[in-house]
């Protein structure tokens, strides 16, 4: 399923608003479902020029990976992570422990995962909905059609997601991080090709279409 958030969206960004509340529970929905990723892409207007977002610093024409979506109070917050390493995401929610303070007690394990999931971490950063309406231009919740084999490797493989990048050795030089930390996009990525290519497989071989001279 694909979501485009346009400028309708965007006028109207307010997470009590009933478009914005919509996107929120199409994004929940998939999150809970074990066999969907969600995928979320950044504005890519003047991404050609290399620049950013001045509001919240979310470099443009990018995908990034969805992996919490939590509702505190008012508050309607995302937990997003960027595949290529370190993001300097710099919306309201990153290290700023006072406004965690404010969703309330009956929220502590909100602000736990909040402090978890950003303590020494340069590749997840917390964005509230009206951040994310503004500064995301569309949504695609994948969900793969699995068998209970292929679900547990779905699990493993979203463990994978979970502490991606993995913990880069010391004393590496930057070039090398970024090597290291592509090897294992690479491999997260192979695992999801491999996941596909089992499901077609399961729903039955398609015909090959003859080359032109054979027989």
């Amino acid at each position: 399923m694909e979501i485009v958030i346009g400028d309708e969206l965007r006028k109207d960004a307010s997470s009590q608003s009933k478009s914005c509340q919509k996107l929120f529970k199409q994004i929940s929905d998939g999150l809970s479902n074990q066999r969907s990723l969600v995928l979320a892409g950044s504005c890519a207007s003047a991404a050609s020029e290399g620049g950013n977002n001045d509001a919240s610093n979310i470099p443009r024409g990018q995908t990034f990976i969805v992996l919490e979506a939590v509702a505190a109070g008012n508050e309607r917050l995302l937990l997003l992570r960027s595949p290529f390493g370190s993001v300097d995401g710099s919306g309201k929610w990153k290290g700023r422990p006072e406004q965690w303070k404010q969703i309330g007690d009956e929220k502590n394990s909100v602000r736990e995962a909040a402090s978890r999931a950003q303590k020494g971490r340069k590749d997840v950063f917390w964005l509230s909905l009206e951040e994310f309406v503004q500064n995301f231009d569309g949504v695609v919740i994948h969900t793969f059609e699995l068998s209970s084999a292929e679900q547990k490797r779905r699990a493993e493989i979203m463990s994978a997601f979970s502490g991606f990048p993995q913990q880069l050795k010391p004393g590496l030089s930057e070039r090398q991080r970024k090597m290291q930390a592509k090897a294992q996009a690479d491999q997260i990525a192979a695992e999801l090709i491999a996941e596909e290519e089992r499901t077609s497989k399961r729903q039955g071989p398609k015909m090959k279409k003859k080359r032109k001279g054979t027989r």
